[in-house]
């Protein structure tokens, strides 16, 4: 009797096996036919509940609960869309996540990465990075570009008190350019936030020298209290002594 028992125990488990093994596959095909002849197959995704702003890091997105699940129809489910908070952990958008748009992972990126339109320069090393801004044609008329040399004319006053005592002289003499780009601005476009349009500052542009902390001081006032002009040197070219000009010596050679 006990052998007859178990025989039938072991009869019993390989049907039940069985008929999970259909019912897996019936499902299978079930959601396949569904989802082929358009029938809504529900799925879950991750969704911003609020827009999440670039730069916002995954913690925080958590700790205030700025997503949320929701169902959805698994057609509507993007590519890389995360099926879990740990695909994003440690991470931070790299750009502005709209309300309601489900989560997608390439929308992320390490802090240590360069986000979209950011461009990486190598500062040497002893030097500082100081951006100006000049119109056009103080800045040579466009032609200076990044690893150009630069020298830098500075106007100043000579002193308080002195009839037209401006003198032009050269503040820095061959400067490294690292980095040459245009100022732009966003502006709405059809409700949406600004960011959705780029327009171009015309006859502004923006260079990014490599300086001392004594020159960045010396261009730094200069900026304040005076007028930059730029000239374009070659890479062979050597500071050289000049004694300025100002009225007293504007024609002396």
């Amino acid at each position: 009797m006990a052998g007859i028992s178990l025989s039938r125990r072991g009869i019993a488990l390989i049907i039940a096996v069985v008929l999970a093994a259909v019912a897996t596959v019936a499902l299978v095909t079930y959601v396949q036919s569904a989802h082929s002849k358009g029938v809504p197959v529900p799925v879950t995704a991750y969704v911003a509940k609020q827009t999440i702003p670039a730069g916002t890091d995954a913690a925080t997105i958590q700790s205030k609960g700025l997503i949320e699940t929701k169902i959805v129809d698994k057609s509507v489910l993007p590519i890389g869309a995360i099926t879990s908070v740990l695909d994003i952990q440690g991470k931070i958008a790299s750009v502005d996540i709209p309300q309601n748009e489900i989560i997608v992972a390439s929308r992320f990126r390490s802090p240590t990465e360069a986000g979209p339109g950011t461009q990486l320069i190598n500062i040497p090393t002893g030097f500082q990075a100081i951006s100006v801004e000049v119109s056009t044609i103080p800045g040579v008329a466009n032609f200076i570009q990044p690893n150009d040399r630069v020298s830098i004319l500075v106007q100043l006053p000579l002193g308080t008190g002195a009839q037209n005592a401006n003198q032009v002289r050269f503040l820095l003499q061959d400067v490294q350019v690292l980095q040459v780009g245009q100022r732009v601005i966003t502006a709405p476009v059809n409700g949406q936030p600004a960011g959705s349009a780029v327009q171009q500052l015309a006859g502004k542009v923006d260079l990014t020298l490599a300086v001392t902390p004594a020159q960045a001081e010396k261009l730094g006032f200069a900026i304040l209290n005076g007028t930059v002009y730029f000239t374009l040197v070659p890479p062979s070219d050597k500071p050289i002594a000049t004694p300025g000009r100002s009225l007293k010596n504007e024609y002396a050679r």
